[in-house]
């Protein structure tokens, strides 16, 4: 499927289940913030890095019970839903380009500042 075709596909969604087991900050789960779509993710460290502590929407690894819970929540609790989604707006905006672009350029300055540090 083609980046875009997939971009409109995740925008159209209701709801997007990240289930993994390992997670270094997901792509989809940026695109899926960006888009206003809530996540419901695994309580991994990944996950946790880019939703924030304190997210509404973690499950267990491996608990399929639990996930399917939280499904059945967002689909039938408008106040538990209408949560999510109001995190991750508020998480959006650390995924702009601008945003981004910012923080890597603060991580090689302090990369080039300690290097140098070090040096003397």
């Amino acid at each position: 499927l083609p980046h875009g075709a997939a971009r409109q596909r995740v925008k159209h969604s209701h709801l997007m289940v990240i289930a993994s087991r390992m997670e270094g900050g997901a792509n989809v789960v940026i695109e899926a913030v960006t888009s206003g779509v809530p996540v419901l993710a695994s309580d991994i460290s990944g996950n946790r890095g880019m939703l924030g502590d304190d997210y509404a929407g973690y499950f267990p690894l491996g608990d399929q019970h639990a996930l399917a819970r939280l499904i059945d929540r967002a689909a039938s609790d408008h106040a538990y839903y209408d949560r999510l989604a109001r995190q991750c707006a508020a998480r959006a905006a650390l995924f702009t380009p601008a945003r981004e672009q910012a923080a890597v350029l603060q991580l090689v300055d302090n990369l080039l500042n300690h290097s140098h540090d070090s040096h003397e």
